[in-house]
């Protein structure tokens, strides 16, 4: 982070992004997982 220089709209990419990168976080632990569970099955 840059400290208290962001601007508002810097801080609103910010969040975007990370909101973007949480999901794509959220859908990789998804896919592991069920990987994980056809794994276990064999």
């Amino acid at each position: 982070m840059n400290g208290p220089s962001k601007t508002n709209q810097e801080v609103i990419e910010e969040n975007s992004s990370l909101k973007q990168r949480l999901k794509e976080l959220e859908k990789s632990q998804l896919e592991r997982k069920q990987v994980e569970e056809e794994l276990m099955e064999i």
